[in-house]
């Protein structure tokens, strides 16, 4: 039993020890640290000097600091070197659905607007389309992800093909009452193709994969399907594309699978699948596009898919942004926009999207009736 207790005795001793010596440890790292960072601050120091010999005097040492965590989302940020008057012009003190309708209101007098779509799958819902990501009505909760990755497509071609056409097809299909195809663009739709024709949107950054963009009128150069598209389909042997992608539809809504017309292989259709990497296109246009808009308009999309989520990220500080959504999310959820008094640019209309649309499409409405 002694030895027992002195074997647990020189044991916790050992431990003892050892969280000591590595307690020192970190403290001289630490140290070193703070001997590395106060080097540094001389060497900026000196180069201020040497590009101001008055810089000295314009520094109160004695000035006092918040360093609260209370406002740190408010000071972190390059918009923060911005001054508070220029930050709060941005919506003149107006942060709010009024202020937003306000300022695109003054851009069209100005022939100044110019603004970038962000859509997800939201936007095409209230045309029959599922979206992704909803609870139990989603498509991710009724099928799994696994049905949107090419090996499934490849192993199971009939049952990818019919989901295709279930949730799909109604667009390639006319409704015989009305004559109109039997799934047809939305108002939020709509809204993309008014700003086109009012020769103020800079481009449509989109993740649907359906055609409803280029059915309400957005020409396909203004558009990058971040996602890919339903519209085009290429052969997975030859790689030969499908040239009338009517017929292919028409394959695909007969619960048939597509076959290359060269090669007899399976087709597929020009999409993004899981693990596959975005279209270059959007790489090539993003940081233009973004640089060039005085606008930002989030709609129907719940920003946790990268990298089109960070997006939002690029436009100019001084660039309002605004969410159109059924609930906030991404910037415009949590203390950094949610009642905060810092807040100068970010705005979130929650609701139906076809139904905040229409009070955009009325804007424009009267700016062409105004013209």
């Amino acid at each position: 039993t002694n030895t027992n207790t002195n074997t647990i005795n020189t044991n916790t001793i050992q431990k003892e020890e050892k969280l000591q010596e590595e307690k020192q440890q970190r403290q001289q790292k630490g140290e070193i640290k703070v001997r590395q960072l106060a080097k540094l601050f001389k060497i900026i120091y000196q180069v201020a000097v040497s590009h101001d010999p008055a810089f000295p005097s314009t520094f109160d040492k004695d000035k006092p600091r918040d360093c609260t965590n209370k406002k740190y989302l408010a000071r972190r940020g390059a918009h923060n070197r911005i001054p508070i008057e220029i930050r709060n012009a941005v919506l003149n003190n107006n942060v709010s659905e009024e202020g937003i309708l306000e300022y695109i209101s003054k851009k069209l007098r100005e022939n100044e607007l110019r603004v970038v779509i962000m859509a997800g799958a939201g936007v095409s819902v209230n045309s029959g389309i599922p979206d992704f990501r909803s609870k139990n009505t989603g498509m991710y909760s009724k099928y799994g992800m696994d049905i949107f990755s090419r090996k499934f497509l490849m192993e199971n071609p009939s049952d990818f093909y019919a989901l295709l056409s279930k949730t799909f097809g109604g667009q390639y299909v006319k409704d015989e009452t009305t004559g109109q195809m039997a799934i047809q663009p939305t108002a939020s739709h709509k809204l993309a193709e008014l700003l086109y024709k009012a020769n103020s949107l800079v481009r449509l950054y989109t993740q649907n994969i359906d055609a409803l963009d280029e059915m309400a009128g957005v020409p396909s150069d203004a558009i990058v399907r971040c996602h890919g598209s339903l519209n085009k389909a290429t052969c997975t042997k030859c790689l030969q594309q499908v040239e009338d992608i009517s017929s292919y539809w028409a394959t695909i809504n007969a619960l048939k699978v597509p076959v290359c017309v060269k090669c007899g292989a399976l087709v597929a259709p020009d999409v993004i699948f899981f693990g596959e990497p975005l279209p270059s296109e959007f790489f090539e246009k993003k940081k233009a596009d973004f640089s060039k808009a005085n606008l930002l308009l989030v709609m129907g999309t719940s920003l946790v898919v990268y990298p089109f989520a960070g997006l939002a990220k690029l436009v100019d500080p001084l660039v309002p942004r605004v969410l159109i959504n059924n609930m906030r999310v991404g910037l415009w959820k949590g203390p950094q926009c949610e009642d905060n008094e810092n807040n100068y640019r970010d705005v979130a209309f929650i609701g139906d999207s076809d139904e905040i649309s229409q009070r955009f499409i009325s804007i424009l409405h009267q700016h062409q009736h105004q013209q």
